[in-house]
């Protein structure tokens, strides 16, 4: 049984990892980007067998997320958009040994 769940995600404006990327036009990291997709569904993420990011994603954006996972879900895919532009798609493996704080 397939399970699906759709998540906003805001982007904070300020967060310490934009100083060091492209200081005069900031783009959130790809890794911090995951870690806040991991976070939106609730579990650490453990492997990323599969990532496509297709767009920039800017401080202050306001993404929606929508996952699909099967009846265990410790694979979750995903798909992350900024209103109708798609941002950046992947499956990721999470773990079941605790929920993020």
């Amino acid at each position: 049984m397939m399970m699906t769940r759709t998540e906003q995600l805001f982007i904070p404006v300020h967060h310490p990892s934009f100083a060091g990327h492209f200081p005069h036009y900031p783009i959130v990291p790809g890794a911090l980007l995951l870690e806040l997709i991991g976070a939106a569904w609730g579990y650490s993420i453990i492997a990323v067998p599969r990532v496509k990011f297709l767009q920039p994603v800017l401080p202050g954006d306001e993404l929606t997320i929508q996952f699909t996972a099967g009846a265990i879900q410790t694979t979750v895919q995903f798909i992350c958009q900024r209103g109708e532009v798609l941002v950046c798609t992947g499956l990721l493996q999470l773990s079941l040994g605790g929920a993020t704080a």
